[in-house]
């Protein structure tokens, strides 16, 4: 009796283990008799309905739900994307594989550990296209929120979706090219009928941003709310129907998280019933205006797009692409130091002048976590690059306030344009440059440039070295950018507001050139400055440049003209503060009013070339031909230096011979229907071309300037190799 009793106990106790391990398999199951709506009522209304009446019905039912933080999608996701066979582990999204659910990427250094790639949280509807952040509610919606491995989530980056690419390595099912991305077909309609739900879910009347599906793949150049490609995802819908597994993590969001539904998997067919079959349909990519006016307040209307309301989270219009990270100074207020403060420089490499405002910097301590800033600062509406140019952000000192000028621990900056209190180490850190208004990490599709030094966190390929009192981080003279900190940037003495041989950069304004304004590129422009030894500050000017306060973060202080030639700091949100602009102490150089022999020249200016040969420099490269004589315009060359793949971009080299410096390259790359295009500035005969990130294959390639185009080449593509943040 005693070894029976022993044996029925051991075999209950091996039940209760295996319906434990059942209960747990099936959360979803349990989920939806458990406090789901009943989709035979939740719809109530929509019988008839087709187009955009059924649209709004739709909305109007779905909109109000709960919404999750950010940070509460790390305890959702491996519940609602739980591995069915091992409820320890989830199912990545896009390849399928099974992984621990603790292996979760939400920490500092590389997401591979122990030779496991780890997860973080893909937003399926990238949140650069709308420029919606992290924000509760789109950037949390756990109907387009999924698990996916860190690299491939760093790969497919913020592109569209639609068919073809090259396979992508961790994810042999998936394909990737420069412009989209197309997932395993298990789960593609899954895939779409998230993104339908966003749609529907967020039309711009809520206070976040109207998110639209068009039939393109461009989107991923414009932070305008679009996504593509419309007809491939309704083909993709059609070819993956709804299947248990969605239908239970449906039933799961409804009854435990969100207390809403996704129609499109209680009605599939709604899909076609609204949108046709997609082709051709939605806005031009970049072509909707930044963020919808706010719940409460008023939007402001800026000349590059509307920005969103005190009670919203619109952005100010799309962001200008090719801006980087000039140059990093850190050891401002040290003794010994250049200057008494430390700032980080913008340049901006276009023909026109860029808009600020949907913009924001950060900074990482080398001991914080890649997704947590512990710095951060906004752009305010107004905030603007002049062509060419660059844009000076003081940061705090090393120094007490109380230590003047040249006391031992460095001059006042020459140039300020705005202020603000993010405060990078001198030993190590991390500066980002982002294209959006809230807090991203350092893996964020919406991250513009970065810089790392020394013992940081996060950089392109490798760190920078070699910053010191006397020395900052500077770019090379053309300001390209190579996805290599350790090459791009040299440790060189501080040009606050000039590139690196103190100049006013490629491409800018000479002395003896005219600007006059482009009413056909800029709206706004209405008069022409002309630079000048002696120029000054222009006493009419009355444009000011407001930071808006992102919660209780440090916007980034403006700076206005005043007739006075004494800076003033644009009050910010709870800052009464009467202090200069610069931050600096008293004696510090009017930034808004030109040093002797520098000119003069308005944001909307632009250079009108002139023409003629460059004399060049001394000990500038002289581009040859094999037998040493000089290339000339009519026979330009291209060397590839850096072979761009479908995830990371290239770095190609025109040798131009004796085109004038400051001219304007307009690079075009083909390959099949597919065109790309980039721009490069002329410096001693030649131009850095930065190539985007391109699909497998040879491009052809031409350059247009001096009112000619000419084919210059091709540019073989390599395929994408799996990227991890160090």
């Amino acid at each position: 009796m005693p070894a029976l009793r022993r044996a029925l106990a051991s075999a209950a106790a091996a039940l209760l283990v295996i319906l434990t391990f059942a209960l747990l398999s099936n959360t979803a199951v349990r989920a939806a008799t458990t406090g789901a709506h009943d989709p035979a009522t939740y719809y109530a209304g929509t019988d008839g309905l087709t187009g955009s009446a059924l649209e709004a019905k739709l909305h109007s039912i779905i909109t109000t739900h709960t919404k999750l933080s950010y940070d509460q999608l790390w305890t959702a996701l491996p519940v609602t994307d739980a591995d069915p066979s091992n409820p320890a582990n989830i199912i990545d999204f896009y390849s399928g594989d099974s992984l621990p659910a603790a292996a979760m990427c939400n920490h500092s250094g590389s997401c591979l550990v122990s030779g496991q790639e780890q997860w973080n949280r893909e937003h399926t509807w990238a949140k650069s296209h709308g420029d919606f952040g992290t924000a509760n509610g789109p950037g949390t919606d756990l109907f387009h929120m999924r698990p996916e491995y860190a690299d491939v989530n760093s790969i497919r980056n913020n592109n569209d979706f639609d068919n073809g690419g090259s396979p992508i390595a961790r994810c042999p099912l998936c394909k990737g090219d420069s412009d989209s991305f197309e997932p395993r077909d298990a789960i593609k309609g899954d895939l779409a009928r998230g993104l339908f739900y966003m749609a529907v879910s967020y039309d711009g009347g809520d206070g976040y941003p109207d998110l639209q599906l068009n039939d393109f793949t461009c989107n991923a150049n414009s932070k305008a709310p679009l996504l593509g490609k419309l007809s491939t995802l309704i083909q993709w819908s059609l070819q993956d129907p709804p299947d248990a597994t969605e239908e239970a993590r449906n039933n799961l969001i409804d009854a435990d998280y969100q207390h809403n539904r996704n129609p499109f998997i209680d009605h599939p067919e709604w899909v076609q019933a609204i949108w046709g079959n997609g082709v051709g349909q939605g806005p031009a990519c970049g072509s909707t205006s930044g963020g919808s006016t706010g719940s409460t307040g008023t939007a402001t209307a800026t000349p590059s797009g509307g920005t969103g309301g005190t009670g919203g989270t619109g952005s100010g219009g799309d962001p200008a692409q090719g801006l980087v990270i000039s140059e990093a100074y850190i050891n401002g207020g040290s003794s010994g130091s250049t200057y008494l403060n430390k700032f980080v420089e913008l340049y901006n490499p276009l023909d026109s002048a860029a808009d600020l405002s949907p913009y924001s910097l950060e900074y990482f301590a080398p001991t914080a976590k890649a997704d947590t800033p512990s710095g951060f600062s906004a752009f305010g509406a107004g905030a603007t690059i002049p062509a060419h140019g660059y844009y000076v952000v003081q940061l705090p000192s090393n120094a007490s306030s109380s230590t003047a000028p040249d006391t031992g621990y460095g001059a006042a900056l020459p140039k300020v344009d705005a202020t603000s209190t993010i405060n990078p180490g001198t030993k190590g850190g991390t500066l980002v440059l982002a294209s959006s208004t809230t807090k991203v990490g350092l893996d964020d599709d919406s991250v513009v440039d970065t810089l790392g030094w020394g013992t940081g966190i996060g950089y392109e390929t490798k760190a920078a070295s070699g910053n010191s009192v006397t020395l900052s981080y500077q770019r090379s003279f053309d300001e390209s950018d190579t996805d290599d900190n350790s090459v791009d940037f040299q440790a060189l003495p501080p040009t606050p507001g000039k590139a690196v041989d103190g100049s006013d950069g490629p491409g800018a304004l000479q002395p003896s050139e005219t600007a006059t304004a482009d009413p056909t590129t800029d709206p706004t422009a209405t008069a022409s400055a002309t630079a000048t030894d002696s120029a000054t500050a222009d006493p009419t000017a009355t444009a000011t440049a407001t930071a808006t306060e992102i919660a209780t973060e440090s916007p980034i202080g403006s700076v206005t003209a005043d007739p006075s030639g004494t800076p003033t700091a644009t009050p910010t949100a709870g800052d009464s503060s009467s202090a200069p602009a610069t931050g600096g102490p008293s004696g510090s150089p009017s930034p808004s009013t030109a040093p002797s022999g520098s000119p003069t020249v308005s944001a909307s200016a632009r250079p009108t070339e002139t023409g003629g040969p460059s004399t060049g420099t001394s000990g500038g490269p002289s581009p040859t031909t094999g037998g040493g004589s000089a290339v000339q315009q009519g026979t330009p060359t291209l060397t590839l230096a850096k072979a761009p793949t479908s995830a990371k971009r290239g770095k190609a080299v025109l040798h131009l011979g004796t085109v004038a410096d400051g001219t304007r390259v307009t690079v075009t790359l083909t390959k099949g229907g597919r065109h790309r295009t980039v721009h490069a500035v002329v410096h001693h005969g030649t131009a850095v071309v930065r190539l985007p990130k391109l699909a497998k294959g040879t491009w052809k390639v031409s350059a247009a300037y001096g009112g000619t185009t000419r084919h210059v080449g091709t540019v073989k593509a390599k395929a994408a190799k799996a990227r991890h943040r160090h």
